[in-house]
C-alpha cells in the first residue's frame, strides 16, 4: 500500500524512451501532472514530497493530489519502472513510566 511516507525512485536500468510512451499512453486525463511525477522520480522521494510540489504547481487539493498520485504510482509500479524503496516510519515515542507520587 502506497503512502504519504512510501519512498520511490525509478528502476535502474528501465528504457526511459519505452517508459514514457507507456505513460504518455496511460495518461490521457492529466498529462502535465503525470509527466512531473515521472520528473520527480528520477531521484528518491517521498509520496508526500511528491504531493508538495505538486499542489504548490497545479490547481489540486491534497487529498485529490494524494488518491491521484498514488493511483499513477500504482501504474508505474504495475509496469516496473518505479520502484518503492522503503516507506518511512514515524517513530514512536516510548512511553515513559508513571511517576508515583510524592507522599509527604
Amino acid at each position: 500500500m502506497l503512502r504519504y511516507t512510501t519512498v520511490v525512485c525509478r528502476e535502474e536500468g528501465i528504457d526511459v524512451e519505452k517508459a514514457q510512451s507507456d505513460i504518455a499512453a496511460m495518461d490521457s486525463g492529466a498529462h502535465a501532472m503525470g509527466n512531473r511525477i515521472w520528473e520527480l522520480t528520477a531521484k528518491t522521494i517521498t509520496i508526500n514530497n511528491i504531493c508538495k510540489v505538486l499542489e504548490r504547481d497545479f490547481d489540486i487539493t491534497d487529498k485529490d493530489c494524494y488518491d491521484e498520485t498514488t493511483a499513477f504510482l500504482g501504474k508505474l509500479l504495475e509496469l516496473k519502472i518505479i520502484k518503492v524503496t522503503e516507506t518511512s516510519q514515524t517513530k514512536k515515542i516510548p512511553k515513559l513510566p508513571r511517576s508515583t507520587p510524592k507522599s509527604d
